[in-house]
């Protein structure tokens, strides 16, 4: 009897190696045309592949992170480098600390995964959608549009809801609903957000360095520093995207969640106004206008939008007062979060299967007996800089070798 894998993602791919390495047979049900179609997307088509700042659990969203870190912990970024190097691929550390394939292509990492999959004897199966999985006594059926395979053990790898075009369509969690597990409701997460305030609608377009401050019913839950980019709906960039897998389902849940923004990190309110000279404004003649007195140290959209904010005509002649408030305006930006873009352009989904519904040291359910689980679909979901990719490859490895390990005590 074979071990079937649903999903030829990151972590199914990976299931299904450590599965025949243990002596398994094992096929892969893949439902689009071509397997890894989302990982090819992943660090803009470079693959960010794991991070070596990852230590455990920490940075990860989950209902149980202590199962979280105990699976890292077994399998951290040095196996996945290890792993790697097994399948012939190079890397290169970026930033002190983000793993890229040394090729920088997203394909080299795809190509390491599938080679090993034909030296094993994998069987990969696409445009095989999984409609259904059927638990009988002591095997599965798992039901296609096209066919119905029978397997001993079935590894769910499904992925979660995020870029629907690539497979990930939200089905595995159809399939957990339908095999009797609850379900953490999906959010997009690692995605844009939107905003109530339209101080952004006229700077559409601009980038900037900047800190986010998230809050959530007033009380600050994280904090950012990094590209700010501003959208005609809200804002963008990778510390947005940080932020946004709380904010999301914080907001979700009705809760007040804002981000305040500081347009100048490097710098504090009163060494702004000393670097321009505030104090000296009235004391000269000629008093000049905000643009020419500002228009150094802010991008022409950015202070328009905040004079516009502070009912403050660009033009016209400004006030020692006035420019205080402008920097205060600047340095504590405040946006009202109404929600974020879809799971089209969110890179992940957050929630899914409860990490308390399986088995921490196998990731065999506890609902049915034999169902594996791993990857996305799971309730756990990390940061941007390699953490999801490196959760996909740890539960991977673990759900394989399980599943295989009981093969064998049959």
């Amino acid at each position: 009897m074979e071990i079937i894998v649903i999903g030829g993602g990151p972590a199914g791919l990976t299931a299904a190696i450590f599965a025949a390495r243990s002596g398994a047979k094992v096929t892969v049900l893949e439902g689009m045309e071509k397997p890894g179609k989302k990982l090819l997307m992943t660090g803009n088509g470079r693959c960010n592949l794991t991070n070596l700042t990852i230590q455990g659990a920490q940075g990860y969203q989950s209902d149980c992170l202590k199962g979280v870190d105990a699976i890292l912990r077994t399998f951290s970024y040095r196996e996945t480098l290890s792993f790697f190097r097994e399948l012939g691929l190079l890397t290169r550390v970026r930033q002190e600390s983000l793993v890229y394939p040394y090729s920088e292509q997203a394909a080299s990492v795809l190509d390491a995964l599938l080679k090993e999959v034909r030296r094993l004897s994998i069987k990969l199966k696409c445009r095989e959608k999984v409609l259904r999985v059927v638990p009988e006594k002591d095997r599965f059926l798992v039901k296609t549009s096209s066919w119905e395979y029978e397997a001993s053990r079935v590894i769910l790898a499904a992925g979660g809801c995020a870029v629907p075009a690539t497979g990930s369509d939200g089905s595995g969690l159809s399939i957990a609903r339908e095999l009797s597990h609850s379900l953490i409701p999906a959010y997009p997460g690692l995605v844009p957000l939107t905003v109530k305030e339209r101080v952004g609608k006229s700077m559409e377009g601009v980038r900037c360095q900047a800190q986010a401050a998230l809050f959530v019913n007033g009380k600050e839950c994280g904090k950012e520093t990094g590209e700010l980019q501003w959208t005609s709906y809200g804002i963008s960039g990778i510390l947005i995207f940080q932020l946004s897998r709380r904010a999301v389902r914080e907001q979700a849940l009705g809760k007040k969640v804002e981000i305040v923004l500081d347009l100048f990190p490097d710098y504090s309110e009163e060494e702004l106004l000393t670097l321009l000279g505030c104090q000296t404004i009235l004391e000269t003649n000629s008093v000049p206008s905000y643009e020419g007195y500002l228009g150094g140290i802010f991008h022409k959209k950015v202070l328009n939008a905040l004079l516009g904010s502070l009912s403050l005509k660009p033009g016209s002649p400004m006030t020692d007062e006035e420019v205080r408030k402008v920097l205060h305006l600047a340095k504590h930006l405040k946006l009202t979060i109404t929600g974020s873009r879809s799971f089209d352009q969110a890179q992940i989904s957050t929630g899914g299967i409860p990490l308390s519904e399986v088995d921490g040291s196998t990731l065999e359910s506890k609902k049915v007996p034999h169902l594996y689980v791993c990857g996305e679909l799971v309730n756990v979901d990390g940061p941007c800089g390699g953490f999801n990719l490196q959760w996909a490859f740890a539960s991977g490895c673990l759900a394989g070798r399980s599943a295989a390990r009981e093969e064998e005590t049959l």
